[in-house]
């Protein structure tokens, strides 16, 4: 077993524990408004999301892909 079988086993093991395939969304956020006790995060799909935190995938970290509409300083 290599080390990536290894991490990909636990993973799956950690979707399932939590059942997070329940709260996957797969679609594209358009927008991320900062708000005073929360971020508004608008999808492609019209719909919009408020939480506490955003975790941005924006790509290697040597060639990053920040949207526009992504703040920087938070």
């Amino acid at each position: 077993m290599t080390a990536g079988d290894y991490a990909v086993g636990n993973l799956a093991t950690i979707i399932d524990q939590l059942d997070l395939e329940a709260v996957q969304i797969r679609t594209r956020a358009t927008a991320c408004i900062p708000e005073i006790d929360a971020i508004r995060v608008r999808l492609s799909d019209e719909r919009e999301l408020r939480t506490r935190n955003v975790v941005l995938a924006i790509g290697a970290g040597d060639q990053p892909r920040w949207p526009q509409w992504a703040p920087r300083d938070h």
